[in-house]
């Protein structure tokens, strides 16, 4: 792969990437409204989620059933745009080996002529061998915990819900802010029994975010 291919995968790369923070921030945003919905369910200190009328829960868990949906989107976009790219590639690498225009063009139909077909169908192997359903479903849910825990240790701490939503979008790129706070608060904050039992587990801690975008 020549110096251009390369800096246009970093490219294809880096978009991704951006495309899966803007995701993981329009949920927080959506998380934010979620929480003024609450009105002065959000100021007591005995909130929890397990707590929450049944249908208040489903619209939370909305919010993380759709970002799944749009990760897997997302990634098989990203996978597409490769495919593309190793495309033109292949092309360029028969243009220059084959001089001979018959010869390069008959090499061509024989590879190309179903091009979109045959990208359709590595799509589908692509998803159904990684499993992505399963992959996106289990970083939403991942996600999902860890803005209940976010929120339940903000709103043990007296937050507003406009700086537990701050504090969710730093905690994706620093999670183990989160970790440190519960720990450092556990004495002083009561704490759901949830946010008490929640570990970083050894070394360490990867957050739905770094899986989802690496």
């Amino acid at each position: 792969m020549g110096i251009a291919s390369e800096d246009r995968l970093g490219k294809i790369v880096s978009r991704g990437s951006r495309e899966v923070r803007y995701l993981y921030n329009k949920s927080i945003d959506s998380v934010y409204e979620f929480m003024k919905s609450l009105g002065e369910g959000m100021n007591s200190p005995d909130f929890s989620f397990s707590k929450l009328p049944k249908k208040r829960g489903m619209d939370f868990l909305k919010i993380f059933n759709r970002l799944g949906e749009d990760l897997k989107n997302t990634i098989l976009k990203g996978e597409g745009s490769s495919f593309d790219l190793s495309k033109h590639v292949t092309d360029e690498l028969i243009g220059k080996t084959f001089k001979d225009f018959s010869s390069r063009k008959r090499i061509e139909e024989h590879y190309y002529d179903n091009t979109e077909v045959a990208k359709s169908s590595f799509l589908k192997r692509l998803e159904k061998g990684l499993n992505l359903s399963e992959r996106v479903w289990r970083y939403a849910e991942q996600f999902k915990g860890e803005v209940e825990l976010g929120i339940e240790t903000g709103i043990a701490s007296g937050d507003s819900a406009k700086k537990i939503a701050k504090d969710l979008k730093g905690y994706l790129l620093h999670p183990d802010k989160l970790f440190r706070r519960v720990r450092d608060g556990e004495g002083g904050l009561k704490l759901s029994k949830m946010a008490k039992e929640y570990h970083s587990g050894r070394g360490v801690y990867r957050s739905s975010f770094k899986n989802a975008s690496d």
